[in-house]
């Protein structure tokens, strides 16, 4: 089974996790735990991040969910550092 990182999960510009997909369309989130607890030393809300999502599911993890929807057009952004990055990058 294929998977690709769809999604980076940043704080400011640095990464805290990446959500892969496999080709049945199911996601899994993988937090950066180092990354993590160096940068909520910094202020960063870690508990919003730090729980992984290690089985395939067909929905996203919470927060990655909640965050696409709040950042769309229809939607005033949210700056509390956290960003989304799209990608493709095959695993």
């Amino acid at each position: 089974m294929n998977k690709r990182v769809i999604y980076d999960v940043k704080w400011k510009e640095q990464s805290v996790g990446v959500v892969y997909a496999n080709d049945n369309n199911e996601y899994q989130y993988i937090p950066n735990i180092e990354n993590i607890y160096r940068l909520s030393k910094e202020g960063m809300p870690s508990t919003l991040v730090i729980r992984p999502q290690r089985e395939w599911k067909k929905t996203l993890p919470k927060f990655i969910e909640r965050r696409l929807k709040i950042n769309s057009e229809s939607y005033v952004t949210v700056t509390d550092h956290f960003s989304i990055v799209k990608s493709n990058e095959r695993v």
